[in-house]
């Protein structure tokens, strides 16, 4: 301003943090530490001999330490041993933890030397890519409990491993091998044909020397369609016993008729082979199930991190700990501000304010009595909450919930029975057309030229466009989403969200509001002073306020925080929060109360009548009672959502809001976002939202979105099931795609645009595929192409189908603006900088 000089600014001389490299006071003693953690985390590090850590690491700085684990006892009871730790035959045992904070090979490094920290460790290993610790002990010398205190002290977060990563890794080494070995057979025997065809060319190869490199390359071809096709013979055999015709029984048929037709050809003194071909097959479609299964496991990574909701432990009434799951009813559980509730209970004493957000998807907490129930999954907002327990674990409404979802989101996908649909006509018109080809040759006087060409006919028209392109393209692409944000679960999500509204696509979407189409967080959106206080009296106001709602965890109480972030905290002489009310303090100008009428004796209301749509919350605050302030309080639209739902209902798709919160506040979002009223719904229970779902179901392909565990059973029963970064984090496994990352909603257009270059890239190689396999067909039929030129062409389409796939651009790097049917939605880009304790 004018007039008036810059504030010196004091400055401190900073330092490193010894440990985790976090800049602080260097005025600290010696050695310099940010926090207890670290300087705990560096002892341990120090005193087993493993300062290598910190070379390895080099200037890059590791994350602050957290609080070494309180619940670590909890880890070593019973319940917990049988649900995660695994018996080995050397009399040893396994236990695979989830270890959040890895970030580097240093990391790998510092964790595998754990048989250093605990004698009895034999053996760790590291999984990088998923966070996975995995731990070989002896029972006897040491514990879980032990083992999650030691990586607690080491600066890392430990939870159980949920995943059953054995198998994976199983199926994809031996995928791996058989890959290897049909890849070297293939190249190993095509240079053998290849020596083949260049001695017939040049005429300078005898009939034993071209029989010998004709068995020759049988022979190397041999360990691809045996060892390599293994899972095709599997695959169809199980497909034949079940009457059902699959890609594996397909392949299976190539690969037989290919190997009776070569074995012919040698018993007939010719040695015209076809294995080459065959083996190159293999190798391909080995190679699009590897690529499948490496989306798999990317996407299972991303997600582990996400996978649990509930704590690991929970605190009894004596003090002690306990794993969640091995709460018994009857016991007595404390919870106290800001956690989550571990089990399902009925409150003991004093009223109680919880946050059953991820449940009900209601914004405000819910004032509880004793008696009342109280589910796991629940926040804490009161300083103190006794429950008695009624069900844990699985039995809880929240475990029901998600068995629900584990049934309801395995069904078939569209894509799934469109596949199962051709090959029901594919296999069999294939069969007909080669009988038809021998028998029309046969009439002709030619039966060896027929047969000739009826095995010509059954090599070109294999079916790769569907045993290899479709799940090639599904894999890349969802792939691709998961290094963009975009977890997608079931690829069945491009199919149906690829097409037009109307027209094979989407036909219905639902959205949740609560976190998804709102922030999910109050702001303040209004303050009004009353009675026209003077400038030392609202200062003293907002001071006071400040300071109040610092110690409070209500979220309208965060939201008036972060309003008057910048205000410097007044002193208080006595602060005390009434649950469900407000919070009342003592200040040098008299009492000052905040909340509702019931506490402050004043209608905020009265004073902000165009709030008084439901939108709202509002509160009022009173000081030496009078009346000085009215403020609303409200969850807001975020910024995409008006031009993203614009942009859907241009396109065909009708649009939906199903949501738990007050019917009122829901009906004034609709009328904000121009719904009809009868397309908004509010005060729905999760069955509702389920039901809903099912109901538009019936009129064509449905999306659902949401954030929460009250989504659940909606997001398994809607065709696709589309979760947002927020509270749904044990909601995932109902989600067929789940979005992360700071704009969800802009994400979810990211995800409609992704889908739909997908889609056209697999109808174009559909397209292509079939015009080949119908010009291949008719030449084969006609004798124009004969076995070996059939042979040539069946891996060559399947390489050009793979080509294609590979070069779909599915998933881009989105713009500042995402532009769909002339709308424009803005995107914020937010640059988040995470300080210390002392930043």
């Amino acid at each position: 301003m004018t007039g008036t000089s810059a504030p010196e600014i004091a400055t401190t001389p900073v330092a490193a943090c010894a440990h985790c490299g976090l800049a602080m006071d260097a005025a600290l003693a010696e050695p310099r530490f940010c926090c207890a953690g670290c300087r705990a985390a560096h002892a341990v590090i120090q005193g087993c001999g493993l300062a290598a850590y910190y070379r390895l690491r080099g200037a890059g700085a590791a994350v602050p330490v957290a609080s070494a684990a309180p619940q670590a006892g909890a880890f070593d009871g019973a319940a917990f041993a049988a649900a995660h730790v695994r018996p080995r035959s050397d009399g040893l045992v396994q236990l695979d933890w989830y270890v959040a904070g890895m970030h580097c090979a240093a990391c790998l490094w510092l964790l595998e030397q754990f048989p250093r920290l605990d004698a009895g460790v034999r053996q760790a290993r590291v999984a990088f890519a998923q966070g996975r610790l995995e731990l070989v002990y002896d029972p006897a010398l040491s514990t879980p409990g032990r083992q999650a205190e030691l990586i607690a002290r080491l600066g890392y977060s430990p939870r159980p491993w949920s995943g059953d990563g054995g198998a994976a890794r199983a199926e994809r080494r031996a995928l791996v091998w058989r890959l290897a070995v049909s890849a070297a057979s293939a190249v190993g025997s095509m240079h053998l044909t290849l020596n083949l065809f260049a001695g017939e060319l040049t005429h300078d190869l005898d009939a034993a020397s071209a029989r010998a490199f004709a068995l020759l390359a049988v022979a190397v071809a041999l360990p691809a369609v045996t060892y390599g096709a293994a899972p095709l013979w599997r695959g169809a055999r199980a497909a034949l016993r079940r009457r059902h015709l699959t890609i594996d029984v397909a392949a299976a048929g190539v690969l037989v008729i290919g190997g009776l037709a070569s074995a012919l050809n040698l018993a007939r003194g010719g040695h015209e082979v076809y294995v080459d071909a065959l083996a190159m097959f293999v190798a391909l479609i080995l190679a699009g199930r590897l690529a499948v299964l490496t989306a798999r496991e990317r996407i299972a990574g991303a997600t582990q991190a996400l996978d649990h909701l509930l704590p690991a432990a929970a605190r009894r009434a004596d003090g002690t700990m306990a794993a969640s799951v091995g709460l018994v009813a009857g016991e007595t559980v404390v919870v106290t501000t800001g956690e989550i509730v571990p089990c399902d209970g009925t409150v003991l004493d004093a009223p109680a304010l919880v946050d059953a957000a991820v449940l009900t998807g209601e914004a405000r907490p819910v004032r509880l009595e004793p008696g009342d129930a109280v589910h796991a999954g629940s926040t804490c907002r009161s300083p103190h909450l006794r429950l008695a327990v009624t069900a844990s674990g699985a039995a809880t409404r929240l475990g029901q919930v998600l068995a629900e979802v584990a049934a309801a989101a395995s069904r078939p996908t569209r894509l799934t029975r469109l596949v199962d649909r051709l090959q029901n006509w594919f296999i069999p018109g294939v069969g007909v057309l080669a009988l038809g080809v021998l028998l029309g040759w046969w009439l002709h006087g030619d039966p060896a030229r027929g047969l000739d060409q009826a095995v010509a006919l059954v090599l070109v028209s294999c079916p790769c466009a569907l045993g290899l392109a479709t799940p090639l393209v599904q894999a890349l692409a969802v792939a691709r989403a998961s290094a963009r944000g975009l977890l997608i679960r079931d690829a069945g999500v491009l199919e149906v969200l690829g097409g037009r509204g109307g027209r094979g696509g989407l036909r219905h979407i639902a959205f949740d509001k609560t976190g998804t189409l709102t922030a999910g967080r109050m702001q303040v959106v209004e303050w009004r002073w009353l009675g026209a206080p003077d400038a030392a009296t609202q200062a003293l106001v907002r001071g006071a306020v400040a300071a109040a709602e610092a110690r409070a965890q209500h979220p309208l109480a965060l939201a008036l925080g972060a309003h008057l972030g910048d205000v410097a905290p007044a002193s208080l002489a006595a602060w005390r929060e009434e649950p469900g009310r407000g919070v009342v303090c003592a200040t040098a100008a008299g009492e000052l109360r905040i909340g509702n009428q019931a506490l402050t004796g004043c209608d905020p209301f009265a004073a902000l009548p165009q709030r008084g749509d439901g939108s709202c919350s509002a509160l009022a605050i009173t000081l030496a009672g009078q009346a000085v302030a009215a403020v609303a309080c409200a969850d807001p639209l975020r910024a995409e959502a008006r031009p993203l739902l614009a942009a859907l209902r241009a396109s065909g798709v009708t649009v939906h809001v199903l949501s738990g919160d007050d019917v009122r506040v829901v009906a004034a979002l609709g009328r904000q976002l121009g719904l009809p009223a009868e397309q908004v719904h509010g005060g729905l229970l999760p069955a509702d939202k389920a039901e809903h779902i099912a109901r538009l179901a019936t009129d064509g392909a449905t999306a659902m979105v949401g954030d929460g565990i009250n989504d659940a059973a909606a997001l398994a029963r809607a065709d696709v099931g589309i979760g947002l970064r927020g509270g749904l984090a044990a909601a995932l496994p109902a989600c067929h795609a789940f979005i992360t990352g700071d704009a969800p909603l802009a994400g979810l257009d990211e995800l409609f645009a992704g889908a739909r270059r997908a889609r056209a890239a697999l109808i174009a190689i559909l397209a292509v595929s079939t015009a080949y396999n119908l010009v291949g067909i008719a030449l084969a039929a006609a004798g124009i192409w004969g076995p070996l030129l059939c042979a040539v062409a069946m891996p060559a389409s399947s390489l050009s189908a793979v080509l294609m796939a590979a070069g779909g651009g599915y998933f881009r790097p989105r713009d500042n603006a995402i532009r769909r049917h002339g709308h424009t939605i803005p995107i914020a880009v937010r640059v988040d900088v995470k300080r210390g304790p002392h930043g």
